[in-house]
């Protein structure tokens, strides 16, 4: 079975690349528009404050921040929303029947080669950021640091795929289930800390999250 698998991966990594312009055009364009964004805005909030800290975070920190925000998202939620569902809704899911492999461990294998092109670019960014920027007024960093957060991303791509799957199973009796994808994603999003850094959350909130 681990190798039916690994063609999975294999071949799931060679579609990604296949389009290799669109591929990084995509990465960029997407965290240009996010970091330019998030610069005006704190720019703003900062200079408005008369500050150059903010509970913890200097503006170099909390532009990357918001630098990996989104390629983080990336690695846990991967390229696509609805695939289940889709297939489900154009009966293009009794495909899978054929294969000597479970539907679940065939979408977890094509959504980890996602993730492993969504890590590389969260490298490629951080490095870049590094060179260019500098590391930023507290914040360490340390291989212990990287293998940390490599492994979190995996555990909560995990996690993500189990509560995104559950719901677009869903369609076998719903009409639509995107609405309910969308409002996982903006939840995600909001309580993970995506949308704004947890710190900056009120203190009651902070305790329910946690």
């Amino acid at each position: 079975m681990f190798a039916y698998l690994s063609q999975i991966y294999s071949l799931e990594l060679r579609r990604l690349l296949t389009y290799r312009a669109e591929f990084w055009i995509y990465f960029f364009g997407n965290l240009a528009g996010h970091m330019l964004v998030a610069y005006f805005l704190w720019d703003a909030i900062f200079k408005f404050n008369g500050v150059s800290e903010m509970r913890g975070f200097t503006f170099r920190g909390i532009m990357l921040y918001y630098l990996l925000v989104p390629v983080v998202d990336g690695v846990i939620r991967g390229m696509e929303m609805t695939s289940f569902s889709r297939e489900i809704y154009d009966g293009t899911l009794n495909r899978y029947l054929l294969y000597p492999v479970s539907f679940f461990a065939y979408k977890i294998a094509s959504r980890l080669a996602e993730s492993t092109l969504a890590l590389l670019q969260l490298g490629l960014a951080f490095v870049l950021y590094l060179i260019l920027v500098g590391v930023p007024d507290g914040v360490s960093v340390s291989l212990f640091h990287v293998l940390s957060g490599v492994g979190l991303c995996l555990l909560a791509f995990l996690v993500y795929f189990c509560m995104a799957s559950t719901l677009e199973l869903l369609a076998f009796w719903a009409d639509n289930v995107w609405s309910l994808l969308v409002l996982l994603r903006f939840l995600a999003q909001l309580l993970g800390g995506g949308l704004i850094p947890l710190v900056y959350f009120p203190d009651w909130s902070i305790q329910i999250i946690q």
